[in-house]
């Protein structure tokens, strides 16, 4: 996810720059969330940015406590958050074939 330079993916980054919004003092991919000072509440915070952004269940709070570096919380989204396209893509085809 990180690139060949050592930069933050996007979501990474998305990641770093929502952490700095709640207070946590995130800079690179390997800081971790609750090791930057993250709580329970802090993660229903993010929880539910991710959600604004990416999609609804992009990032289960349970996976978060499991994955809790920005560099496997961006992988949760970005993995989620496919799952999620495909799930819905996959509605919109078996309902344009029941037309």
């Amino acid at each position: 996810m990180t690139g060949t330079s050592g930069n933050p993916s996007t979501v990474e980054r998305w990641v770093i720059d929502a952490c700095v919004a709640l207070g946590l003092p995130a800079q690179s991919p390997s800081d971790d969330f609750f090791a930057l000072g993250g709580t329970s509440l802090s993660v229903i915070r993010l929880v539910a940015r991710a959600e604004e952004e990416f999609g609804e269940d992009c990032l289960p709070p349970d996976e978060l406590y499991e994955e809790s570096t920005v560099r496997g919380i961006a992988g949760l989204i970005t993995r989620n958050a496919g799952a999620i396209a495909e799930r819905t893509s996959g509605q919109a085809t078996r309902r344009a074939e029941v037309r």
